[in-house]
């Protein structure tokens, strides 16, 4: 369980912020086209230390025939 007020990003490789979002307990769906990814940690809660950078991969993309459009808002 991911613990509240978090704020965390997705990264490209280069460091630009793709998305951003301060955790409050419910999940958060992005979609992204295949390829390495970053999500790190900006600011934790008090009493809580900021979690390393975790380096991911989407190798492919599968989107259901009736989220294409949503999906082509992200490409």
């Amino acid at each position: 369980m991911i613990s509240e007020n978090r704020k965390q990003q997705i990264l490209d490789l280069e460091k630009n912020v793709l998305y951003e979002w301060i955790t409050d307990g419910t999940d958060y769906e992005v979609m992204l086209p295949a390829g390495k990814y970053i999500l790190h940690e900006v600011e934790a809660p008090e009493g809580y230390e900021i979690s390393a950078d975790q380096e991911f991969e989407i190798e492919q993309v599968h989107i259901e025939p009736e989220r294409k459009k949503e999906a082509e808002v992200f490409s």
